[in-house]
C-alpha cells in the first residue's frame, strides 16, 4: 500500500498530514513525500521524518507531476493520494483496503470527506454537498461524473494496476487534474463507495485547494 503526498509550500501544515499517515492501523504503509520546488521550510519538517517516509525533490512542475512522480517511486498493489494540508482519519486506509480486497473486480473505492472552510469555520460532508448521502454511487461513474467532480482527490484508493492503464494525471492540467483522472478510470473500472468520512479536506487561504494553478 502506498500513500502519496505532494507538497509545495506548505511546511507549516506537513507534520499534520504526515502523522496522520504514520498513524494508520493498516499498518505498514509505504509514504510517498514529493516535495515539489518548495521554498520554505518544507526540508527541515521532512528531516524529522528521516526513515520513516521517502521524500522526493524535483523542480516545481504542478501538482499533477508531483503526484506522477510518487506514482512512478511507488512499490504497492493499491495507491492513494492525501494533500500536505489534509488529514486521514486512523482507519481510512485499512476500510478502503478492506472494500478492495473483499471486491477484486472493483478497480477503485472512495470514501466520504469532511470538507472544512477554515476562514468561516463551517463544515460540510462531500455527500451532503454532492447529495449521494443517500445513494451509494457505485460501479461504473462515467456518467455521473461528466457532471462534474463529487470525489476530492484526497478520498479515493486506486489499485495501481488501474492507475498504471490509464497512464497516471495529465501534466498538461494545472487544475481539475484529479476529475480527469477520474473520468478516465471510470471508463475502464468500476468503483465502489466506502460510506464513512475517512479524510478532512481543508479549505484555506493559500492552501492547496485554493492554490492548484502555480
Amino acid at each position: 500500500m502506498s500513500l502519496i503526498i505532494a507538497t509545495f509550500n506548505h511546511a507549516r501544515f506537513l507534520d499534520a498530514a504526515i502523522d496522520s499517515a504514520l498513524a494508520q492501523t493498516l499498518g505498514a504503509v509505504d509514504v510517498i513525500v514529493v516535495d515539489d520546488g518548495s521554498t520554505d521550510d518544507t526540508p527541515a519538517v521532512l528531516a524529522r521524518y528521516a526513515g520513516r517516509v521517502r521524500v522526493l525533490r524535483q523542480p516545481n512542475r504542478g501538482l499533477a507531476a508531483a503526484r506522477n512522480a510518487g506514482l512512478a517511486a511507488a512499490r504497492g498493489t493499491y495507491v492513494a493520494f492525501l494533500d500536505a494540508d489534509d488529514v486521514m482519519a486512523p482507519t481510512k486506509l485499512a476500510a478502503q483496503l478492506e472494500v478492495l480486497e473483499r471486491s477484486p473486480t472493483i478497480g477503485w473505492t472512495y470514501c466520504d470527506v469532511l470538507i472544512e472552510t477554515v476562514a468561516t469555520r463551517t463544515t460540510v460532508t462531500a455527500s451532503e454537498r454532492f447529495g449521494y448521502g443517500a445513494r451509494a454511487l457505485d460501479g461504473w461513474l462515467f456518467p455521473e461524473l461528466i457532471h462534474g467532480n463529487f470525489i476530492p482527490a484526497i478520498a479515493p484508493m486506486i489499485r495501481r494496476t488501474a492507475l498504471d492503464a490509464v497512464g497516471g494525471f495529465d501534466e498538461r492540467l494545472t487544475a481539475l487534474e484529479d476529475w480527469d483522472m477520474w473520468l478516465r478510470l471510470s471508463l475502464i473500472a468500476e468503483a465502489r463507495y466506502t460510506p464513512a468520512v475517512l479524510v478532512t479536506y481543508r479549505i484555506r487561504p493559500g492552501g492547496m485547494s485554493e492554490d492548484r494553478a502555480r
